[in-house]
């Protein structure tokens, strides 16, 4: 689409509105959290990627999207292994800790698309935003994650 000129002024037009925002992050950004962080491979700059190297391990990544953005679609990505297990984007009371009940904004299995969210609107004054995912196993793979949001 052409530039609108008035008055010997350029003005771009905002394309945002129509093509969104993206967060997105690598594999190797989500951490393990249980058992036991050590059994995870990171990526050393290759690839990005996580690596299970033991069975049973949940993966978190925290969420940094602008206060006020719409939430539209969230995936997770891994490997045809992972993809039998589930992730989840939660939102908590950043005033509250553990045990505090979260709740569940989006969820699917592993490189599936979930465009159904709950609460989409982020709040980051008073909520605190994560993905986790099942417990994957051994030689399943995260690649990354991506979620989509407009204004």
């Amino acid at each position: 689409m052409a530039d609108t000129l008035i008055q010997g002024t350029t003005i771009i037009e905002d394309k945002r509105s129509e093509k969104g925002e993206v967060w997105s992050c690598a594999g190797s950004d989500f951490n393990g959290s249980t058992p036991d962080t050590d059994d995870i491979t990171l990526s050393s700059g290759d690839d990005g990627s996580l690596l299970a190297s033991a069975d049973g391990i949940t993966c978190l990544k925290g969420v940094n999207i602008p206060n006020g953005a719409t939430i539209k679609e969230v995936v997770v990505y891994g490997d045809a292994a992972a993809s039998a297990e589930t992730y989840f984007l939660y939102r908590r009371s950043i005033d509250s800790g553990i045990g505090a009940g979260a709740t569940i904004m989006a969820t699917a299995n592993i490189g599936t698309v979930d465009e159904i969210i709950n609460k989409p609107i982020i709040n980051n004054e008073d909520f605190c935003y994560w993905l986790q995912t099942t417990s994957i196993d051994t030689g399943d793979e995260i690649w990354g994650a991506r979620i989509k949001y407009e204004f």
